[in-house]
């Protein structure tokens, strides 16, 4: 999802820049019929930067989530550790569940 919305804000900044390119292009050569044009091309320009302020938004929404769901995996992890200490002392490997591999410590 991530990727996609990256690809997204950087195809709105490909127009961007081909449109300022055009306009550029239309400024040096002082063309008198294109500063119409030019203004129905910044005009463009203006809606695709709102669009890429909002797809960017998305994407740090999306950028921040992904970081706290990291975080939340990693304290889980750091509260599991005591526990796997004590499994492995009771003889559990990493490749079955902890539960089972207590239980059948136990001769449930």
């Amino acid at each position: 999802m991530i990727e996609l919305q990256q690809h997204s804000v950087a195809d709105i900044d490909t127009k961007i820049s081909q449109l300022d390119g055009a306009i550029g292009e239309m400024t040096r050569r002082g063309r008198t019929n294109s500063a119409l044009d030019a203004t129905k091309e910044q005009r463009k320009r203006q809606a695709l930067v709102a669009q890429r302020q909002h797809e960017a938004g998305i994407l740090v929404k999306l950028r921040s989530e992904e970081a706290g769901v990291a975080a939340k995996a990693h304290a889980i992890e750091v509260e599991a550790a005591p526990i796997r200490f004590v499994a492995q002392l009771f003889g559990a490997t990493t490749e079955r569940s902890y539960p089972a591999a207590y239980l059948d410590g136990l001769n449930v």
